[in-house]
């Protein structure tokens, strides 16, 4: 199996601090873990989510007025400060575990109280704005479930997604063991017109395509506290991932240019995913620092074999066929040290030290179809095969200091150390040296308003497979591999105003401004050459207002509307053109209003989401086109879905979704060029209106 060896190094690290932790008698755990700045939080019992009979504590946080759930995930660079605005029993979350799913294998009934607390007043460097913490204690074994069936016309019924979760305590550790299908099915149909520069129509296709995924995990997290003021934390996941799509389209011609073919695009993959993360926290150091040092480790592996084909058809069947193969193996290990320690006058300090090592192995073949000799006949792909791979070290120092007990400062300083290499047709080793770090305050200005800014300078996350060439069979382009790209860094500027009001209501409001170097983005590479490259420097800045409304204020018990509005703007020198414009798939705005009526005195809730999403056009060497359909991408009407929910069903929870009522159609436009934008024309245009209808959601839910 390929990355062994270091995929064996972070189990051995992981598998050292199991057994330090195991050295120790076991110890009872506290009941409820004490507040974090307890002075400071907002707190809401279980009696406040009681109207939305929730079933997990994601079912808890996903209702609090003016907190939504961000950050954390697979795409962080390392496992650094920051993360997910979340804390389980006022720890940050261990590894790359998503929130969503580490707060969906907490039952409701276990959660004592969710504390809304401030970022920069906490003892745990990078987090920013609001943070959940979700204190809880599962004394006895349960569970809960949910079964998400929906069904779209001409798509095959997605009936397989859903979620099992069991979690209990035994003794003095806490555990929990998940089992989840996060699968879909999409697909959208219409007519795509191909014009010339001057709109003379030359052939029309008609198309339909499906989208299908199912990702079958497993995941289980354990916590143990073997003796006061020692903590043991482990997370495992594996899950295996069968991703398919089909595109089928009929062509009709009207000009010489055109074609009367059919053609066919299939791509399948077949993903096997492990990780395994642990943290162990321990006194450490004088007694007179007060200090913990907290030893974390992590490894990834990932199998990603890919195989696409795209077939032309004639009345007298089959004329060509390319067929495109890809085996990847992606593997991060990652080993990281804490030591947080107080000064003379009780303020927090941390030092960090972390090593990673990261690799893609990628190996692609080209293939086209001999049709008189049914032979597959291959065809050279450069740069297809090659192993990337990244060794990276950081350090940081960072501190917090309470002005007052209504101003906090929050900083850090360090430095980041990596050695990029890639062996193949494009062999190349670079060394980089870069500072980063960031200082943010909050500010009470009285009880109803705080103001909180912060400067950060990051170091983004690469992407292996852009260093890979290889070609897309359905939309026609090259991807040529990239050995010099580097990653982009941000000075990152930014300033959130939150005004509370009575009852409930809120309002928050973010200005920010980055400013990018090495931006990473489509250039050219040599004359005919299309990449994933890096852009000298980058600018976007905008403004996010988020609101909730809550109807007790107004008469209107049970009632809650949440509103956001996302605007922003960016700028870069195109580099074939040289003119400016923004940057590719940028938001440009996201609109958003929902409304949940929880009827009082009844198990029954209706509401409604409105939403629009705008975001800028995708350059390439030779096309300009818009975003994707789906989800993301555009559309020719606002996304309107609504719901109706009764909370005890013979003690189920059953609520029912229909999406796109407004028959929304994805917008998918492509400009064609003679050559390089900068040295062609306009010379084919390509629009479609895709329909997809509407789609019937049903959710089930209960606990055990």
């Amino acid at each position: 199996m390929k990355f062994l060896n270091s995929y064996l190094c972070a189990g051995t690290a992981l598998t050292l601090i199991t057994a330090f932790g195991a050295t120790y008698n076991a110890y009872a755990q506290e009941v409820v873990p004490p507040a974090e700045n307890a002075a400071n939080a907002e707190t809401y019992t279980p009696d406040y989510f009681a109207q939305y009979a929730p079933r997990t504590a994601l079912d808890m946080a996903v209702q609090i007025p003016g907190f939504s759930i961000s950050g954390g995930g697979n795409s962080r660079r390392g496992l650094g400060q920051g993360g997910a605005n979340v804390l389980i029993n006022g720890k940050r979350i261990s590894g790359k575990t998503s929130a969503n799913d580490r707060l969906s294998r907490i039952n409701a009934a276990s959660v004592v109280r969710i504390e809304i607390l401030d970022g920069a007043r906490l003892d745990i460097p990078g987090l920013s704005g609001q943070i959940a913490n979700i204190v809880y204690k599962a004394t006895t074994i349960n569970g809960n479930w949910n079964w998400t069936p929906w069904l779209r016309k001409h798509v095959e019924p997605n009936l397989l997604a859903g979620e099992i979760n069991i979690s209990g305590n035994t003794k003095d550790i806490q555990w929990s063991l998940a089992l989840r299908n996060r699968a879909f099915r999409f697909g959208n149909r219409g007519i795509e017109f191909r014009r010339l520069a001057d709109d003379t129509l030359i052939e029309t296709r008609d198309e339909v395509s499906r989208f299908g995924r199912d990702t079958p995990t497993l995941a289980t997290s354990l916590n143990w506290k073997p003796r006061p003021d020692h903590e043991f934390n482990l997370n495992a996941e594996v899950s295996k991932t069968n991703f398919d799509i089909s595109e089928v389209s009929n062509l009709t011609a009207f000009d010489v240019r055109g074609s009367n073919n059919d053609t066919s695009f299939n791509n399948g993959q077949d993903n096997f995913r492990a990780e395994i993360g642990a943290d162990y926290t321990f006194p450490f150091g004088p007694k007179s620092l007060d200090g913990t040092l907290k030893i974390i480790g992590i490894g990834r592996y990932l199998d990603s074999p890919s195989r696409a084909r795209f077939s032309t058809f004639s009345d007298l069947g089959k004329i060509g066929e390319t067929r495109l193969s890809t085996n990847n193996y992606t593997s991060e290990s990652i080993l990281r040290s804490e030591y947080s320690w107080l000064d003379s006058k009780k303020q927090s300090w941390q030092f960090s030290l972390e090593g990673a090592y990261n690799q893609l192995d990628a190996n692609g073949g080209l293939q086209v179809l001999d049709i008189a000799s049914g032979q597959l006949i291959d065809i050279p792909l450069s740069g297809s095969t090659a192993i990337v791979s990244e060794r990276r070290g950081e350090a940081t120092l960072a501190h917090t200091r309470k002005i007052s007990s209504d101003f906090d400062i929050q900083t850090s300083l360090g430095f980041e150390y990596s050695q990029i290499s890639q062996d193949g047709a494009q062999s190349l080793q670079r060394d980089f040296f870069r500072p980063k770090g960031f200082i943010q305050a909050s500010y009470k200005i009285n009880k109803n308003l705080s103001v909180r800014p912060r400067i950060a300078r990051t170091v983004s996350q690469l992407n292996f497979n852009d260093f890979i060439s290889s070609v897309s069979l359905r939309d026609d382009f090259d991807n040529t591999g990239n050995a010099n790209l580097v990653p982009e860094q941000i000075w990152a500027s930014q300033v959130e105003f939150e005004r509370k009001f009575t009852k409930g209501n809120i309002i928050k409001v973010r200005l920010y401004a980055d400013f990018i170097s090495d931006l990473v983005d489509r250039i050219p590479v040599g004359i005919n050459g299309d990449a994933v490259g890096n852009i000298d420097s980058a600018r976007r800045y905008g403004v996010d207002i988020n609101s909730t409304l809550k109807g007790e204020a107004f008469g209107m018990d049970g009632v809650q509307l949440d509103l956001r509005l996302d605007l922003r703007n960016s700028s870069v020198d195109d580099p074939l053109t040289g003119l400016t414009r923004r940057l590719n798939n940028d938001k440009i705005s996201v609109w958003e209003v929902r409304l949940r009526h929880d009827i009082k005195g009844t198990k029954w809730a209706y509401g409604s989401t409105i939403r629009d999403i705008n975001n800028a056009l995708i350059f390439r060497l030779n096309t300009i086109s818009t975003p994707g359909g789906g989800g993301g991408g555009l559309q020719t009407k606002p996304r309107l879905s609504a719901f109706i929910e009764h909370k005890n069903i013979m003690g189920l929870k059953i609520k029912a979704e229909i999406t796109n009522l407004l028959n929304g159609k994805d917008i998918n436009d492509r400009q064609l060029f003679t050559d390089r934008r900068d040295l062609g024309v306009l010379d084919i245009t390509e629009s479609s209106r895709r329909q997809f209808g509407q789609t019937l959601r049903l959710n089930v839910s209960g606990t055990f």
